[in-house]
């Protein structure tokens, strides 16, 4: 039996209820998603709750030492950059993007702490972006 791979430091950009096929939105990104659903597929496998919204999700693993604030600039670049996304956005309409970080606060050897700055903030603000975080 093999154990679980741990959970590692990470940003995401998810697109929620949008106006094309998940496939669609993949394709026009030109990135492999972390995760994606369509809507009214089933929630899970063997779950009957379906999903209300498509949504594709990109992600970016990142070293322990890695600088929280070069982590949104990383993952934004490696999907094309703030203006390519914007230009998706605009193709695939969806009802809103989020970029959420997964921080391995209380696993973590020593404490983490971090800041973004102002360009950062401002990418996020063009995408219509909202932030949110989780604490490992």
């Amino acid at each position: 039996m093999s154990s679980p791979q741990p959970r590692r430091k990470s940003v995401a950009l998810t697109f929620r209820g949008f106006a094309v096929s998940v496939e669609e939105l993949v394709a026009l990104a030109g990135a492999t998603p972390s995760r994606f659903g369509s809507l009214g597929e089933p929630v899970k496998l063997g779950v009957q709750t379906r999903l209300n919204r498509s949504y594709v999700i990109f992600s970016k693993e990142f070293e322990s030492g890695f600088e929280l604030n070069s982590m949104i600039p990383a993952l934004l670049a490696e999907l094309g950059g703030t203006d390519r996304i914007c230009q998706l956005r605009d193709q695939v309409r969806p009802e809103f993007l989020e970029i959420h970080f997964d921080l391995p606060v209380m696993t973590a050897d020593e404490s983490q702490d971090g800041w973004l700055q102002e360009t950062t903030i401002a990418d996020a603000f063009r995408l219509g972006a909202s932030l949110s975080f989780a604490y490992f």
